[in-house]
């Protein structure tokens, strides 16, 4: 495809996206000026940041061929920064499914790891959402470790003390990119007779409020009250208020 054409189509996408963006997710043109049916797929990406869809330059794009590679970062295909749009033009890709890992300073999209589907001969335009959120905070691709260092009640309460909340004082808690989530037992156990080792997923609102864990058929949710780099606090929901953790950083 010529330098040409390529501009064109660009400022064809970048119009209409201007009027839609939400309609484009998916959307597919099939020929162009010049038969791309031997040259692979062409893909637009564009990457669109906070609640205001407003395009991010700049942003570092890294490009994988599956949802494992992008959880550990690992065997990537490309990486690039979007231009003054926003945006990155791949292309001579070959059919299947694509996954982005996209940062922005404290911006990514690692709350949403869906990827991508191609096809050799086609055109395609997808926007990667981007926030600030609370995943790249408190885990990582080898995976957090957290330790609790105190409980309080609904009243803020220092009830790390009570024989319910003590044991959980040497709980470790592990937190992964992927939505892995783990807790180990401590030598204080609340269940003698329970297990050592638990093992879940995690979710996160996609911004810095919330995150949910499940185990199983259990979901638990906590609403993120504050946070830094080395600490934060959950608060279980409840309807007349719930327990909180105090969480501290291992490793």
């Amino acid at each position: 495809m010529s330098t040409y054409t390529t501009t064109i189509m660009k400022n064809v996408w970048r119009i209409i996206s201007t009027v839609s963006l939400g309609l484009l997710v998916n959307l597919v043109f099939i020929q162009c000026e010049e038969d791309i049916s031997n040259n692979g797929a062409i893909l637009l990406v564009q990457v669109v940041g906070g609640f205001t869809w407003e395009p991010v330059a700049g942003a570092e794009v890294t490009v994988y061929r599956n949802v494992e590679d992008w959880a550990r970062e690992m065997n990537e295909v490309k990486k690039v920064q979007t231009d003054i749009n926003g945006e990155i033009l791949l292309e001579k890709l070959t059919t299947g499914e694509y996954f982005f890992n996209v940062v922005s300073g404290s911006m990514n999209n690692w709350h949403f790891s869906e990827g991508m589907s191609v096809a050799e001969g086609t055109v395609s335009y997808y926007p990667v959402y981007i926030t600030e959120n609370i995943n790249s905070i408190i885990s990582s691709v080898e995976g957090k470790k957290w330790s609790i260092t105190g409980v309080a009640n609904e009243l803020g309460e220092d009830i790390s003390h009570e024989p319910a909340y003590a044991c959980m004082l040497d709980n470790v808690v592990t937190f992964r990119k992927s939505g892995y989530y783990s807790m180990e037992e401590g030598s204080m156990k609340c269940d003698p007779t329970g297990v050592d080792h638990l093992e879940g997923e995690w979710v996160s609102s996609g911004d810095t409020t919330a995150f949910w864990v499940l185990f199983e058929e259990d979901i638990i949710g906590f609403l993120i009250n504050n946070f830094t780099e080395n600490s934060f606090s959950a608060t279980l929901y409840a309807e007349s208020g719930g327990i909180t953790y105090h969480y501290k950083l291992i490793q």
